[in-house]
């Protein structure tokens, strides 16, 4: 409230204080009912639970206030009466007509602030949609470089996954050719090497009419071999033969002889070469 609507109110306030004063004073007269203080000569005061004067300035032992039988003309004091709730009237509507002018300056002045406040509000959401836009389109950006850098790493991957796939695959075949190779010339180097060892056998266990040399002699007695004579005539023969018995039989025996070369324990083994006494 402005200091003029302040003092306005106040002034009003004395006004009707004024009013109701005057009107109980001019209803006292019309009454014959007013009072009066003999010591500070006030009007109808205010007396207390004694009957005295509640707050006489005259001293600490006021006199009861006595009627003083003033008469006052019934049409003056209706016309006194009439012209104070005149201005009562005036007075209260001049204070609803100022209420009603600040109340209403309030309100607009109370609107304006929360339609500025509501402003203020929008512009902040609008620059804060704007900096959340602008962060998204970052955002969006940065996944977009992100997603064509992945599918051009995915896509190299790819290319580098399918490279090596058919370079295994190459590998694969390729393994499987030399494998295949290696088994065919593992089974024929298999067969060669069993009927090789076929023939050995055939031939050790046949024996030879070929006598040995002395060169095969002495390999095989150094190897601490025996032999095995058989001649065709009586069906004869000696098991066991050391190197000088065999060696007596090939030179005396005229007949054709079959020679088996045994080992140390008397088995039959391989013929002895002259390759193995050069060692």
């Amino acid at each position: 409230m402005s200091g003029a609507q302040t003092a306005h109110a106040a002034m009003s306030d004395a006004r009707i204080a004024q009013a109701e004063e005057r009107a109980k004073a001019i209803l006292a007269e019309m009454t014959h009912t007013r009072t009066r203080c003999d010591d500070c000569g006030t009007v109808n005061p205010r007396l207390d639970d004694r009957g005295l004067h509640d707050g006489c300035p005259a001293g600490d032992w006021p006199r009861p206030p006595m009627r003083d039988w003033t008469k006052l003309e019934g049409v003056a004091g209706l016309c006194e009466i009439a012209n104070l709730m005149i201005d009562l009237v005036g007075d209260v509507r001049r204070s609803r007509e100022l209420a009603a002018s600040y109340d209403m300056d309030h309100a607009l002045r109370d609107a304006a602030e929360q339609a500025e406040l509501l402003q203020h509000g929008a512009e902040r959401a609008r620059d804060e949609a704007r900096a959340e836009a602008h962060r998204l389109r970052d955002r969006l950006i940065a996944a977009e470089r992100e997603r064509s850098e992945d599918a051009e790493s995915t896509r190299t991957a790819w290319r580098e996954s399918e490279r090596r796939e058919q370079e295994l695959r190459d590998r694969l075949i390729a393994a499987e050719r030399e494998r295949d190779a290696l088994a065919a010339t593992l089974e024929t180097r298999t067969a060669e090497h069993a009927m090789a060892r076929a023939t050995e056998l055939e031939a050790i266990i046949a024996g030879r009419t070929t006598p040995p040399t002395d060169e095969e002699l002495a390999t095989h007695e150094r190897a601490t071999g025996l032999w095995r004579v058989r001649w065709a005539y009586l069906n004869g023969g000696l098991d066991h033969v050391e190197t000088d018995t065999a060696r007596r039989l090939r030179d005396d025996i005229n007949s054709k002889l079959r020679w088996w070369s045994l080992d140390a324990d008397g088995c039959p083994c391989a013929w002895p070469t002259a390759v193995e006494q050069a060692r």
